[in-house]
């Protein structure tokens, strides 16, 4: 005759435990990740980069660099102008780079021909154009000397989560437009300045 083996009764595993370890190592890894994107650079350690553009699918560009329309001939200060308006921008929400391609995208096939405004290109026509796509925080005026567009050229900014969209088009004709550029809000949060 054998005796009965007594086993003991199985105790449930307790997943509090892992979740509470997962948690805290998650918090502990934010914490460090946080600590050290605020923290001051050490001395002597270079500037930061100016703020990231999305031109198309090509690399970040900074004034009339790879990437950007050449301003026109008779535009000299046309790349110090989009240089200095590129640096004063906040940057691009590098979480919503997928989002601002896809946006930028459909800006630009809103205003290309044939389906765009005609060549005249007034504000009035692209706002109208634009704000009928579902993009109503959007701007468009006569280009200024201090904007980010050559000089006699139409400007227009679409504001959209994440950043901005900010391009020209040449008036009178339908010219080369390779569409807006992503970048950053002004530090008034706004697109184009007023």
């Amino acid at each position: 005759m054998s005796l009965p083996v007594q086993r003991r009764p199985v105790t449930p595993r307790r997943p509090e435990r892992a979740v509470a370890l997962v948690l805290l190592c998650g918090a502990l890894g934010l914490g460090y990740v946080t600590l050290q994107a605020l923290a001051p650079p050490p001395q002597g350690a270079p500037a930061p980069a100016p703020t990231v553009l999305v031109a198309g699918d090509g690399a970040p560009t900074a004034g009339c660099g790879a990437g950007d329309t050449p301003g026109p001939a008779d535009d000299p200060t046309y790349c110090e102008r989009l240089d200095a308006d590129r640096r004063s921008r906040d940057p691009v929400d590098p979480g919503r780079v997928a989002d601002l391609r896809h946006d930028r995208a459909r800006v630009a096939a809103l205003l290309a021909p044939p389906y765009g405004p005609p060549p005249e290109h007034t504000p009035e026509d692209v706002l109208v154009t634009l704000r009928a796509a579902g993009f109503r925080q959007s701007q468009a005026r006569p280009a200024r000397t201090d904007d980010p567009a050559p000089a006699g050229s139409l400007v227009y900014a679409v504001q959209v989560p994440g950043g901005c969209l900010v391009g020209s088009l040449a008036v009178g004709d339908a010219g080369r437009d390779d569409g807006p550029t992503v970048v950053g809000t002004l530090p008034d949060r706004s697109c184009l300045a007023l």
